[in-house]
């Protein structure tokens, strides 16, 4: 998915509709909704629900919130029945366990992708190929309160960085920071069950970079794309997660370091007896053991090697056989992890 052009929202097309193209998207489309009153279409949007929905914006108390369920959702339909091929009639909705919908034809369930998100007079529609997808928008609206949400839902540098700002730019940064939390929340489908302050956006695009990668504290062997749609009007945001074939070296889980590399040194050299001082720049055979003399010339270098000798240190541990037959002290103690030997005045 990448970003593309914007296009202004409004009807477009022979027929007036309140839905258009918004960001084109790899595999899919973004698509705003006009959410402003207008009877007539509200009562066109009304027609295409299901016995289902009906039911269900009766029951809205407020006004607006009927307004947004009803041409959000009869935009989806539209939009859904025209991907897959089928009638409006044909199409129904299923719910997961924590709300996020998803589409049935003739009641079977079928593999859409999809996501909505509206706040005040805008909404959003996304569909993708892509799994794992979601989608937030957010009418900014100036409030008091940015640091104390912002100790609730954002992670230490996020807050470090809402915290240096004020007025409309803080607005602008908390609105910014959480569409993109609750992107990824609603990708994951898992509503909030994920605390939103475990995780934190992209470096770089808390620095304002629109694209990201990241991954998230359920499974970190997955990744998750990441989009800010921020438009002068609104902050917005869409996720998804990215399939294994299309996440490159890094999509997997971290790999672990080869044997004999710096990343494995410290634990390799404790299990040796070897001070972490001693570590090995190379890989190391298992016959590399300490107390070869002519392995730990190898592993340490002829130079570095003679240094410790002519300083009375040699490279065995305490109460090794080629210490006691070098005529170091089996009891003494270690200097650093090896054990000291008499150094002949005349030699």
């Amino acid at each position: 998915m990448t970003s593309g052009s914007t296009r202004s929202p409004g009807p477009s097309g022979p027929e007036a509709r309140w839905w258009s193209p918004f960001r084109k998207a790899e595999g899919g489309v973004i698509l705003h909704v006009d959410l402003g009153p207008d009877p007539e279409r509200e009562a066109r949007a009304f027609g295409l629900l299901d016995v289902d929905e009906k039911s269900r914006c009766a029951g809205f108390v407020e006004d607006d919130a009927r307004r947004r369920f009803t041409l959000c959702r009869a935009a989806l339909r539209l939009g859904l029945a025209r991907r897959l091929g089928c009638s409006n009639r044909d199409l129904s909705f299923g719910y997961r366990k924590h709300g996020k919908p998803y589409a049935r034809v003739n009641g079977s369930r079928v593999a859409a992708s999809f996501n909505v998100s509206h706040s005040g007079p805008h909404g959003l529609i996304a569909f993708s190929e892509h799994g794992g997808l979601g989608v937030d928008v957010e009418e900014r609206v100036l409030r008091r309160d940015f640091e104390d949400l912002g100790e609730a839902v954002l992670g230490p540098r996020e807050r470090k960085a809402l915290t240096a700002l004020r007025g409309r730019d803080q607005a602008h940064l908390f609105f910014r920071i959480w569409t993109m939390k609750e992107a990824l929340i609603k990708a994951l489908a898992t509503g909030f069950s994920l605390n939103p302050a475990r995780f934190e956006v992209p470096p770089a695009m808390l620095r304002g970079a629109r694209a990201g990668v990241l991954r998230l504290p359920p499974d970190p062997s997955r990744r998750w794309r990441l989009l800010d749609l921020g438009a002068p009007r609104f902050a917005a945001a869409v996720a998804w997660r990215l399939p294994h074939s299309k996440a490159g070296a890094g999509g997997g889980p971290p790999r672990r370091p080869r044997r004999g590399t710096p990343g494995d040194a410290p634990a390799r050299d404790e299990r040796r007896g070897v001070p972490h001082a001693a570590a090995s720049r190379r890989r190391t055979p298992a016959r590399d053991l300490p107390g070869n003399r002519c392995a730990r010339v190898r592993r340490f270098g002829r130079s570095s090697y003679r240094k410790r000798f002519r300083a009375g240190v040699r490279p065995y541990p305490p109460g090794h056989a080629d210490e006691r037959r070098c005529g170091g002290p089996a009891g003494a103690p270690a200097v650093r992890g090896f054990t000291p030997m008499p150094v002949n005045p005349a030699g």
